[in-house]
């Protein structure tokens, strides 16, 4: 059982040692807003975890996102409802890692914090298995293309939300 008081505690160890696991990757293991980047010559690689806080334990969820500059130019260039500091920010495609993988919202439970090691150690598993291959495949402007085009379920997953929102 996790008290209340342990909660920030056990979210700063879980984000410094998925940082250290992310240099591996190449990302920067120093956390910004509970995200992790590694920026590429010509896109960003975001992974990103959410806590979800219960009376006695915690839930952590994983998304990936990358960001095309190309594309996001061409987007906001005639977007008018986001600001300046929101168009820097926006994402040109990306899912949370249990939607991907299995179709699905994957949660891992932190119940007590001697979890945090292999709760830890499940997330980079599913990341090296899902999130980077999608990152990976995803760095091409082509193959982004037709996934931001396609009807395919699987790949209407991965756009953004404003994408859909024809």
């Amino acid at each position: 059982m996790i008290q209340n008081s342990q909660r920030r505690v056990i979210e700063k160890e879980i984000l410094a040692r998925l940082g250290e696991s992310w240099l591996q990757f190449g990302f920067d293991p120093k956390v910004s807003r509970q995200s992790f980047r590694q920026p590429l010559a010509r896109e960003l690689w975001v992974f990103h975890v959410s806590f979800i806080p219960h009376q006695t334990d915690l839930d952590l969820t994983a998304d990936v996102a990358i960001r095309i500059q190309a594309i996001e130019d061409l987007v906001n260039e005639y977007d008018t409802k986001l600001s300046p500091a929101e168009k820097r920010q926006s994402m040109t495609l990306g899912g949370e890692i249990g939607n991907i993988w299995l179709g699905r919202q994957l949660r891992w439970t932190v119940a007590d914090p001697n979890d945090v090691d292999h709760v830890c150690k499940d997330v980079v598993n599913a990341f090296e298995r899902t999130g980077l291959p999608l990152l990976k495949r995803h760095s091409d402007v082509a193959v982004v293309h037709r996934v931001l085009t396609s009807s395919d379920s699987k790949e209407t997953l991965l756009w953004p939300i404003l994408g859909r929102a024809l």
